[in-house]
């Protein structure tokens, strides 16, 4: 070892030795300080006391002789505190640690911890000396108390049937508490009232808890499980009270044996007592505190109604309002939000329908509820325990732009509504199941709106009970009528109330064309005017009258006569709800077709290509329940079908079966369709060339003589299209001013010419019209095809 390590060495030890001899001094010191205190304590005890010696015969010289002792405690309280202070400053808590300095810093923490307790001894006593409490702090120690009480903790609803410390308990300054004139014994309103209400909360909780231990005790084979249906989670003796008497409804189901004189003294006990309870919480609701009881503000989104009487201003399950998550506990959020937005009493009522219809009564019924005065405050979805931004989709009807949420809560409220007759809130859910093909709305209304005071006399025995059930009814009745109004509004206001859509509900996009696009003989117009349009117009008066106002019109004839285009003219005309439908829509849902139609009456309803459902004499059903019975109910049925006048057509009427085509109340009236005449063909061909320019002296006679029999006006309007493309292609012109040929026409006739005896030849069954076949019509002379015309 060198030098110089030798050296600090040596100084390493002199530090250590430093310290060991100034915590030895310091340690000497404690032990010293400690012994006088030792010394003092037979002075100190009793101190405060009277000491019994002669010539102390007064309260004032005992309080002169407390006080100067107290100043002597007082005193030394002083010095052991700066003994203390002394001490932690000359203590040591460095590095320098082991051995003698660990041993000897322990002996002097040792002796500071009895300086301390001598400190906490002398405490005492002065707490002794200032011994005086406020009233207030009595009242408020006493409330201390009761909470700290109900707030013990246990494990089950047993331990409190055998320990009912609710029935130990009485509030001596209650007892106290008495008339005396002023208010020199009274604490602060808080206090006071805080205290009566717990002292009643001690009364019911524990003439509760020994009536259910009664209740076992005379049943020996009676369990608390089977009691209460299962066991009670408890955290505390509050808590266990307000389980215990949430379940008091079972003390209804056993005996109370006693004799009639008994039973009779009793019974006027409790009705006393019962109309004393009643009357009681009824003065306590009354008194203004503050801003009296809680009492939810229905216009903010954010206030609650009450669904625990006992905290009413804790929300459902003390979560919030609103929570974007709940606890996995609870797994419903819609059920937290509802509860809240509505309370735990709730009624609610179901609306379903068809898919394709879901989103127009979603419209309709937010429409419907907004009219009446409902503003929308909060809008919301869920998955499970999540809050789910709502799905918006858009739609367009009768150039009106409309919001549509498949899968959503709104939360409404209303300041008066005309129905309720009061402030309100509702809850309206959409939703919607493509797999099953339907959608719902679900109405949902809080029984709180409806529980206003019964003008039943409160003395009355029942009257309680009454209550419940007029509640109860009230909410009912509003939901009934709820539905009834909407049902109401949605057939004089909804969407589809004149409107022209097909039958999944999608709107028509008419191609304009009116009976003056079209060749029509006059007594066919009659006919129209009068089943359809006659009625229509005048359909209120017919009403009046007692007349019938649904109508059937049977369009008949092979394909291409113009059917479909009297069916356009008619949807142009036609100023009500119209509804198209053809065989597949009807093979997918007849009854729902015809239950929309008189829904929306006066309606229109087109059956196209009706003979395509399969509904022949055999009377064979045709699909999902379109047979021919389906129909035959669906056109004169149980249902009254007053305003729906249906108009189909048919390219086989023939063959379908006499019930349906024959029979008044279903077809009352049909218009046939036979293939045109050749005048009637040249008129149409003026009528669509009306609409082009065309050359000086067109010899339409010429190309309507090469026209045999089963031209139609759809042969006419093809032509006319052929012409155009050709004119069109052999000019420069500007199109406006390309004009027809006679060349241009000819050829569009040859071509279609070709292409319809070719259709004849491959068919040579077919019989365009009795008498002549299409074997007469190919090879016939030419006086026969003019008779085949006439």
């Amino acid at each position: 070892m060198s030098d110089e390590e030798d050296h600090d060495k040596d100084a390493g030890v002199q530090q250590v030795d430093l310290i060991v001899k100034e915590l030895q001094e310091l340690f000497d010191q404690l032990v010293e300080f400690n012994s006088q205190s030792i010394a003092d304590e037979y002075e100190l005890e009793n101190q405060l006391h009277s000491p019994g010696k002669k010539g102390i015969t007064t309260d004032k010289q005992l309080a002169e002789i407390r006080k100067t002792k107290v100043e002597k405690v007082i005193n030394k309280l002083g010095t052991n505190v700066d003994f203390l202070m002394r001490s932690v400053e000359k203590r040591f808590d460095g590095e320098l640690k082991g051995g003698r300095i660990d041993e000897i810093s322990a002996e002097i923490d040792s002796e500071l911890r009895r300086t301390i307790q001598d400190s906490n001894a002398h405490l005492e006593v002065l707490e002794d000396f200032i011994d005086r409490v406020s009233l207030q702090e009595r009242w408020d120690s006493a409330i201390e108390f009761w909470t700290e009480k109900h707030g013990e903790e246990l494990d089950n609803v047993d331990e409190l049937l055998r320990n009912n410390i609710f029935i130990e308990y009485n509030p001596v300054l209650l007892q106290e508490y008495v008339f005396q004139g002023d208010s020199s014994s009274t604490p602060d309103a808080y206090s006071f009232i805080k205290m009566i209400l717990l002292h009643a909360f001690d009364s019911v909780f524990g003439c509760i808890t020994a009536l259910i231990a009664y209740i076992l005790n005379t049943n020996e084979d009676e369990k608390t499980e089977t009691l209460f249906s299962g066991e009670l989670n408890v955290e505390s003796y509050g808590d266990a009270a307000l389980r215990v008497l949430s379940k008091s409804e079972v003390l209804a189901g056993y005996d109370y044996p006693m004799s009639k004189e008994d039973s009779d003294e009793i019974n006027t006990i409790l009705h006393s007592l019962t109309w004393s309870l009643r009357k009681f919480s009824t003065t306590l609701e009354s008194i203004p505190i503050g801003e009296g009881r809680y009492k939810p503000t229905l216009s903010d989104v954010n206030s609650h109604v009450v669904t625990n009487p006992f905290r009413p201003r804790e929300t459902y399950k003390n979560l919030g309002m609103w929570p974007l998550e709940r606890e996995k506990d609870y797994y419903s959020l819609s059920e937290l939000d509802l509860n809240n937005w509505l309370g735990i009493e709730q009624h609610s009522h179901e609306l379903s329908c068809n898919l394709s219809l879901h989103k127009i009564y979603y419209r309709d019924f937010l429409d419907f509820v907004q009219k009446l005065g409902y503003e929308h405050k909060k809008v919301t979805s869920y998955e499970g325990f999540r809050r789910l931004k709502p799905t918006l989709t858009m739609f367009d009807w009768d150039k009106r732009s409309c919001k549509y949420r498949p899968n959503v809560h709104i939360y409404f409220y209303n300041p008066k509504c005309p129905i309720a007759g009061t402030e309100i809130r509702i809850v309206v859910h959409s939703s919607i199941n493509p797999f099953a093909g339907k959608g719902d709305l679900n109405l949902h209304v809080g029984l709180s709106s409806f529980s206003k005071k019964s003008e039943v006399d409160s003395s009355v025995e029942g009257s309680d009970d009454e209550q419940i059930l007029l509640t109860r009814e009230t909410g009912e009745q509003f939901l009934q009528q709820m539905w009834k109004d909407f049902d109401t509004y949605q057939r004089e206001k909804g969407l589809l109330k004149n409107s022209k859509f097909d039958a999944t509900i999608t709107q028509l996009n008419p191609k304009g064309r009116t009976f003056d696009d079209m060749i029509l003989s006059e007594s066919k117009k009659k006919l129209l005017d009068e089943n359809i349009f006659a009625i229509l117009s005048n359909s209120e008066r017919l009403i009046e009258r007692g007349v019938e106002t649904n109508r059937g019109i049977m369009l008949a004839g092979p394909p291409g006569v113009g059917k479909s285009l009297t069916i356009d003219a008619v949807i142009s005309k036609a100023d009500c709800t119209v509804i198209f439908t053809n065989f597949l829509m009807l093979r997918n849902d007849m009854e729902g077709i015809f239950e929309l139609s008189r829904r929306y009456a006066p309606t229109v309803l087109i059956l196209e290509d009706i003979d395509a459902l399969g509904i022949t004499a055999q009377r064979g059903q045709g699909g999902s329940g379109a047979g021919l019975s389906t129909l035959l109910n669906c056109m004169d049925g149980i249902n009254s079908n007053n305003g729906v006048i249906s108009v189909a057509t048919s390219n086989h009427p023939e063959q379908m079966d006499w019930a349906l085509i024959a029979r008044p109340g279903r077809f009352d009236v049909r218009i046939d369709y036979p293939y045109p005449e050749k005048d009637v063909l040249k008129s149409i061909m003026k009528l669509k060339l009306s609409s082009y320019s065309t050359n000086e002296n067109i010899d339409l006679d010429s190309l309507i003589k090469t026209m045999p029999l089963g031209f139609t006006g759809s042969h006419i309007h093809d032509i006319v299209n052929q012409a155009n493309y050709i004119s069109i292609n052999n000019s420069k012109a500007a199109p406006k001013k390309v004009k027809i040929t006679q060349e241009s026409l000819a050829s569009a006739t040859e071509r279609t010419l070709y292409n319809f005896n070719k259709f004849l030849n491959e068919r040579p069954h077919i019989q365009l019209q009795n008498p002549p076949s299409v074997q007469e019509v190919l090879k016939g002379s030419k006086g026969k095809k003019e008779n085949y015309h006439q």
